[in-house]
């Protein structure tokens, strides 16, 4: 529930309450996967991350999309790191902008750079599907 209050220019005391819409659930969830902690909503999308998700190894993380109908929101599309490996956490971090996201993955970790060094994926919808759209960023790397 949330609750929410103003006073109006005339002084009076305008209250709203809203009460949950939705409650979004996946349709492979499992114990420890952390679906929820973290998310972004832009416009009729959200994704939402899984960090403990074990599809790639035990917490590769993963993160679901959906998408809102106009009704309700409507699981989409499941993302998932295409190097993912145990403990890498993908879906630790999440931004959405439009049709572009960028998703980290706070554990990946590179021989030459070290553990727990970290990386950020991109994904792009292409009309139909999320699609990863380049190698994933590490630090030190530049953007173009």
């Amino acid at each position: 529930m949330l609750l929410l209050g103003f006073i109006a220019p005339s002084g009076v005391v305008a209250q709203e309450i809203r009460y949950e819409d939705d409650k979004l659930t996946v349709s492979d969830s499992a114990w420890r996967d952390y679906f929820g902690r973290v998310l972004a909503i832009d416009g009729d999308w959200a994704i939402i991350g899984a960090i403990g998700d074990d599809d790639g190894g035990s917490e590769s993380g993963s993160a679901y999309v959906f998408h809102y109908d106009g009704a309700a929101w409507i699981e989409y599309e499941k993302l998932l790191a295409h190097d993912g490996k145990a403990s890498h956490g993908f879906g630790y971090a999440i931004s959405l902008a439009g049709e572009s996201a960028a998703i980290g993955a706070n554990h990946w970790a590179e021989k030459e750079r070290g553990i727990d060094c970290g990386a950020m994926y991109l994904f792009r919808f292409n009309g139909s599907n999320w699609t990863e759209e380049a190698a994933p960023v590490r630090r030190g790397l530049r953007l173009r």
